[in-house]
Parts: structure tokens; C-alpha cells; sequence
């Protein structure tokens, strides 16, 4: 039997997180713990769901997908995070790994690369979208 992974996704709009689903219902070894449509939502839920990853949007209201990435690697060290935006990976790709996350995929990619960066991430490494490669975290 396969070990299960729980997957925590923070992204506004619908569209997405049930694309995001469609694609995760077809891992035997994956499964979506939680959604959340804010960064507010997100710190109230996050607590409670224990995921084994957290799949997150920059552009959200209220708190800022940056700050939330800030937020979460005080509360919660240790936790993997893989951004999944749209917001132009060279611009995003280096900040975001200065401000603690684990990886960053660019929306327009998230069909082929998800499951696979997803996997990268939750083994301790990092992932980025444009060199579709892993090194060591």
C-alpha cells in the first residue's frame, strides 16, 4: 500500500483548485486535505489539516501570497511549499525561494509538470518550473 499524501491548496479562484483536484483524483498516493480562497482562510484552516505539502497562489486577497509564504515558515518550518502562479516565473522564481518556499511551477505548465514537482518537493527537494529539474534542497 502506497503512503498517502495530503495536500493543502490556497488559491481563489474555483476554476483552479478543481482543475488542481481533477488532476490529484488520478494519484493513487495523493489527496487534497483542504482548499482555502484567502491567505486569512488559509492560517484558520492550516492548523487543523496537518498537510504534507501546501500548493499555493501569489495573488490572493487579503494577505499576499509572499507574506503568507513568510508566515507559514514561522509557524511551520518544516512544511514544503509549491507555488503555482501565473505572475512570470523569472520575476517570482528567485523570491519566492528567498522568502522559504520549496518550489515554484508557472500555471501554464501545472497540467504536465504538477504531480511531478509535487513528488520533487514532498522527497526534500527543491523545483523550479523553467529547468524542470530538481536539486537537493
Amino acid at each position: 500500500m502506497l503512503p498517502m499524501y495530503n495536500l493543502f491548496v490556497v488559491e481563489d479562484q474555483l476554476v483552479i483548485r478543481t482543475a488542481y483536484q481533477k488532476i490529484i483524483d488520478r494519484e493513487p498516493d495523493l489527496v487534497i486535505c483542504g482548499e482555502a480562497s484567502s491567505g486569512e482562510e488559509a492560517l484558520a484552516l492550516l492548523e487543523h489539516l496537518k498537510p504534507d505539502i501546501i500548493l499555493l497562489d501569489l495573488s490572493l486577497p487579503g494577505i499576499s501570497g509572499t507574506m503568507l509564504i513568510r508566515i507559514f515558515r514561522q509557524l511551520y518550518p518544516n512544511l514544503p511549499i509549491l507555488v503555482i502562479s501565473g505572475q512570470g516565473e523569472d520575476l517570482y522564481q528567485e523570491l519566492i525561494l528567498k522568502v522559504g518556499a520549496s518550489g515554484y511551477i508557472d500555471k501554464l505548465n501545472v497540467v504536465s509538470s504538477l504531480v511531478e514537482t509535487i513528488r520533487h518537493i514532498i522527497f526534500n527537494h527543491v523545483c523550479l518550473s523553467k529547468a524542470h529539474t530538481a536539486s537537493e534542497a
